[in-house]
């Protein structure tokens, strides 16, 4: 699911739900819900570039496709939780979780750059790409009416991300010169990303509800530049009232174009889209 169209479609989607909503009223925020949570099933289509090198020298430095790479699987399920509480009428705040971790094996047909290393062609090799994406955020309900909300706000996805290459056959330490038949290096990069937030919340009939959200963010500092960007919309059906299911497509795009932690500098772009289904609790 390597496309871009999936943005535009959110955007599309976002823009029929508020025009949908605001066209009806049947009162549907006038006693919101105090608690909301879903635990959701994704399948994502992943796209992961990466590149490790000393301080100073990633603009050199070429990027690494790992999925194409080292057959790390592009298709992934996994597992995600979010909630809501409506601490008061127009007060929201969301928490999330999800962890995305893969790994791969592949015997490599070219030589290969990565930290201190480099790895000669024939060499096999093992890649990992771990991620953990928390969110804790805030919203403020700045329009509430008939079948709609609007909401925006804030929050911080503290991200964690570890990327290592392990290798057996030729290596070669490009500080030292000194040849080994076996060696890896990994890095882990902790960070804080700071999001806006803007959601929309309709109904669009008596127990189908949607609910279509942004997270954009982009910060340039002398250790990090980058952004991130979550967006994603939803269809919700309450056959009661505290039990739902929902189906859905959400895109995560995690560009850093710089990150240092020690004496190693990083690069990667990670593109996570695809379908989500929930399980659904309000109370």
């Amino acid at each position: 699911m390597r496309s871009t169209s999936l943005p535009h479609l959110v955007i599309i989607g976002l823009a029929g739900l508020a025009a949908q909503s605001a066209l009806r009223g049947q009162g549907a925020f006038e006693t919101p819900n105090k608690f909301y949570a879903s635990a959701s099933w994704q399948f994502v289509s992943i796209d992961t570039e990466a590149r490790l090198v000393r301080r100073g020298a990633l603009g050199a430095s070429v990027g690494i496709n790992f999925e194409d790479t080292f057959d790390i699987p592009v298709q992934k399920q996994a597992w995600a939780v979010d909630g809501s509480w409506r601490m008061a009428p127009r007060h929201l705040l969301d928490v999330g979780y999800m962890a995305i971790n893969r790994i791969g094996d592949r015997t490599i047909t070219r030589d290969i750059s990565w930290g201190d290393y480099t790895f000669a062609a024939n060499a096999k090799v093992r890649a990992t790409f771990d991620t953990t994406f928390p969110y804790l955020g805030y919203r403020y309900g700045f329009y509430e009416g008939g079948d709609l909300e609007m909401s925006v706000g804030g929050g911080i996805s503290y991200l964690h991300i570890g990327m290592g290459l392990s290798a057996t056959g030729t290596v070669t330490n490009a500080v030292t010169g000194a040849v080994t038949t076996s060696a890896g290096k990994s890095g882990s990069f902790d960070l804080p990303v700071p999001l806006l937030a803007f959601q929309i919340d309709g109904r669009i009939s008596k127990d189908w509800f949607m609910s279509g959200y942004l997270r954009p963010f982009f910060i340039s500092t002398g250790d990090f530049r980058g952004g991130m960007n979550v967006l994603g919309i939803t269809a919700n059906w309450f056959p009661s009232q505290h039990y739902g299911i929902g189906l859905g497509v959400e895109r995560t795009l995690i560009d850093i174009q710089r990150v240092r932690s020690g004496d190693y500098e990083a690069r990667f772009r990670y593109n996570i889209s695809g379908l989500k289904a929930s399980a659904l609790f309000r109370f």
